[in-house]
């Protein structure tokens, strides 16, 4: 070994250091390289965790914004039924109201025509007396 290494001339060490050197570059730079990859991997699996729990959120808000739409709608409708029922609830007092009122004015009037008619939401309560017809209106 100590004559191969006499028998060779400067310019072939030279080129064995120089590509020995160049063979530690670039195992230091595949190491890089794997290091890198292994990052890139890992910051790819939480993008995609990211990106499955974006998705699912969206989900949930689209079906949280449609039953919020069908609740709504619910609710209109439950408040338009009540205020229908307290409408006929009105009516009827308003009718209770005006019949014991012609009963009142009846009795104070024994001879007068009374009469009472219901169109719609609104009572009308004839009662004629002596010297003309009055007219009552209410809602």
């Amino acid at each position: 070994m100590l004559f191969e290494e006499a028998a060779e001339s400067p310019n072939s060490k030279n080129r064995k250091e120089i590509a020995l050197k160049k063979l530690e570059g670039t195992d230091q730079n595949l190491e890089r390289l794997a290091d890198i990859v292994s990052e890139v991997g890992r910051q790819r699996d939480s993008l995609k965790r990211q990106a499955n729990k974006a998705s699912h959120y969206q989900t949930l808000k689209s079906e949280i914004m449609q039953l919020e739409g069908r609740l709504l709608k619910l609710d209109l409708q439950s408040g338009a039924e009540k205020l229908n029922l307290n409408q006929k609830q009105v009516a009827s007092l308003e009718l209770d109201q005006h019949a014991k009122e012609r009963g009142a004015a009846g009795s104070r009037n024994p001879g007068g025509n009374n009469e009472i008619k219901i169109t719609g939401a609104r009572i009308i309560n004839k009662t004629k007396s002596r010297g003309g017809q009055r007219t009552y209106v209410g809602l």
